[in-house]
């Protein structure tokens, strides 16, 4: 899995805007081919960070992507962003749930008895 995370930083006139044009391009790449999710969030301790994630199957969906008109509209917000945004990929090689929080929670228990 693939995770793509852009942090923007945007001033309180633009900020409506863009937050709309980040919501209608995660609406549409939710339902492209490789896609399993695409959020839009806002820091509530510091109200001009905005976080867009994507999280991909593979690389070649994620770089299809980076090709796409969509893509390209991502773009346009980083050139609106108030400072440099921040770009992340990273890979994943693993993921768990619950079970990792019930497992180590029950270890810590047996060493701590």
């Amino acid at each position: 899995m693939i995770q793509a995370i852009v942090r923007f930083s945007f001033s309180s006139e633009k900020r409506a805007e863009l937050l709309g044009i980040l919501c209608s391009i995660a609406e549409r790449v939710r339902v492209k081919r490789g896609c399993i999710g695409c959020y839009v969030s806002q820091d509530v301790q510091d109200e001009e960070m905005v976080r867009y994630e994507e999280l991909w199957e593979s690389q070649e969906d994620i770089e299809r992507h980076l090709r796409s008109d969509d893509y390209r509209k991502v773009l346009f917000v980083m050139e609106m962003s108030s400072h440099a945004p921040d770009v992340r990929f990273n890979t994943i090689e693993e993921t768990t749930g619950m079970e990792t929080l019930i497992r180590v929670r029950q270890e810590g228990m047996c060493r701590d008895n």
